[in-house]
């Protein structure tokens, strides 16, 4: 496997001699490559042996992010992110499925134990044909540093309705989060915080 700074070199050598989707896809990880040359704070590895490389596993460092719940539905917050990217063999006109690989509670990434835990819902039937791998990458940062986030039982549902109950519910009402501005700085737990909780709703508790 080639490491990140000998791919741009390799794709720049080879771009021109493969047929229209694997120009296509080196010139996805090239994107990826340049994103994370310019930002410290994600990193990527190819994970398909295949060339171009088909998969990514992406880190993202210093994010500040909600990893799950406590007994008191309070949140738990981590710093460091891993997901992974696996591109379909109808790429690019069908979106990357896209998977977390460390906890996270967030109402559009399935926490649910199971074959889908860990799914990225981003609503991403857009990309692939229109968006960059790399825009991807910076949209699931977004998600994850709760600057978007969809909580509402209305179309595009929730990919996982317990975390969006919990949005609803405790989340909002406790000043962690607010939809368009991301997590509070340095939150705190109010004093009044066991008041200001929906009353008589038990939510799933994350065990991470």
């Amino acid at each position: 496997m080639l490491e990140n700074q000998q791919l741009a070199r390799f794709y720049e050598e080879r771009m021109r001699n493969y047929n229209p989707l694997e120009r296509r896809l080196a010139h996805e990880h090239t994107l990826v490559d340049e994103l994370c040359a310019q930002q410290s704070d994600i990193s990527y590895k190819i994970i398909h042996q295949a060339q171009p490389p088909y998969d990514s596993r992406v880190t993202l460092t210093n994010l500040r992010s909600i990893t799950g719940i406590d007994q008191d539905q309070l949140p738990r917050f981590g710093s460091t992110h891993v997901f992974e990217m696996r591109l379909t063999p109808g790429f690019p006109l069908e979106p990357p499925v896209c998977y977390m690989s460390t906890p996270v509670w967030h109402p559009n990434i399935q926490s649910e134990p199971g074959p889908f835990q860990g799914r990225i819902c981003g609503n991403t039937e857009g990309f692939g044909a229109f968006y960059s791998l790399d825009s991807l990458i910076l949209r699931i940062r977004a998600m994850l540093a709760w600057e978007t986030y969809h909580a509402e039982m209305t179309d595009p549902y929730p990919e996982d309705e317990d975390v969006a109950r919990w949005v609803r519910e405790a989340a909002e009402p406790l000043g962690i989060c607010q939809n368009g501005l991301g997590l509070t700085p340095e939150w705190t737990v109010p004093e009044n915080w066991r008041a200001l909780i929906v009353p008589e709703k038990k939510l799933k508790i994350s065990m991470v």
